[in-house]
């Protein structure tokens, strides 16, 4: 037991020598950097599929006219509902 302790003694001089010996860096200082936050143009964000279901029928009219599609007037809901979720897995 004794020679136990004494080993781990050697051990604590020997590690607390080792980084005492080490000259200790100087910290330098950098001048700070700012960041601009740059603004990004807003995307328009594309609705889930559980939203283009749960949209009314002159809502999905509208959303189907700014995504392309032709005819969307004459088409009923459930018509733009499908097509529209279908164009949104296919772009995926």
């Amino acid at each position: 037991m004794g020679m136990l302790l004494y080993m781990m003694e050697l051990q604590a001089k020997e590690a607390a020598e080792k980084t005492a010996s080490k000259p200790i860096p100087k910290e330098e200082t950098k001048p700070e950097v700012k960041k601009v936050k740059q603004e990004k143009p807003e995307e328009e964000k594309k609705p889930s599929r559980m939203e283009i279901m749960r949209m009314n029928v002159a809502t999905v009219r509208e959303y189907a006219t700014s995504q392309g599609i032709e005819g969307a007037n004459a088409m009923s809901g459930a018509e733009l509902k499908r097509i529209l979720v279908n164009k949104m897995f296919e772009e995926e």
